[in-house]
């Protein structure tokens, strides 16, 4: 009787430790997901910096240009205004904030791969 309670004791706590076990393995890969979540929203969240400081550096150069460019010869204003026209396209589709990307040929690049 006494090996028996004995064995019955060693198996409930044997089911014990794998449950613990078990839930502790749960645990740890929920933290890796978690982990995982957080590094991919804070790499996005980088690139969108990166992408906004990279717009609004292109929109100064722009502006930099465009006044620079006004005191040019006047037979060249309209290359210098298509130029900036086309800079500022480019700008916004740097921009994180434009949600209406200006359409450009390099939306077209991946058809290349398809000739």
């Amino acid at each position: 009787m006494r090996t028996a309670i004995a064995q019955r004791r060693r198996e409930e706590k044997r089911e014990r430790d794998e449950a613990e076990k078990e839930k502790r393995a749960r645990e740890r890969a929920q933290l890796q997901t978690d982990i995982q979540k957080e590094e991919e929203k804070l790499k996005e969240f980088d690139n969108w910096m990166d992408a906004w400081e990279r717009a609004e550096r292109m929109r100064r150069f722009i502006a930099a240009y465009a006044e620079k460019s006004s005191s040019w010869s006047a037979e060249k204003q309209a290359k210098y205004k298509a130029w900036i026209e086309w800079a500022t396209q480019q700008a916004d589709r740097a921009d994180p904030f434009v949600s209406e990307k200006p359409a450009s040929v390099l939306d077209r690049k991946h058809e290349l791969s398809r000739w």
